[in-house]
């Protein structure tokens, strides 16, 4: 019975000696983000980037637009440039290779490159 009383007050003790979470919200602001002009591709999942200088390229990957009865019929190859300077997203010629989605990209003395990456219709 004594060790049931030293566990409570243990307990009681405890709720009031440790603060509780406090439901306020965070007064820091992350980043400073402002809007810019709006992507101009269609949403996509699996898509590679990569930058070059003060560009930054978008493309592959896959979206809901390319389903019919639940089965993926095409992989998008389209690609767009946002140019930091300008503040603007283009298009740009499209990908070359096979659609896919998942892939790598990067630069190197300012050339893109993707690879990998997987495409369900093979």
């Amino acid at each position: 019975m004594k060790i049931l009383r030293i566990a409570g007050i243990f307990c009681i003790s405890s709720l009031l000696i440790f603060p509780s979470c406090n439901k306020s919200s965070p007064t820091a602001i992350l980043g400073d983000w402002t809007k810019q002009s709006p992507y101009r591709g269609n949403p996509r999942a699996g898509a590679v980037a990569f930058t070059i200088g003060t560009k930054a390229f978008v493309g592959l990957g896959y979206n809901a637009n390319n389903y019919v009865n639940n089965v993926l019929v095409d992989y998008p190859k389209d690609f767009y440039v946002y140019d930091q300077t300008q503040l603007l997203w283009d298009s740009i010629t499209p990908f070359p290779g096979l659609g896919r989605e998942q892939a790598v990209a990067f630069s190197v003395n300012g050339k893109g490159y993707v690879g990998t990456g997987y495409n369900r219709d093979l």
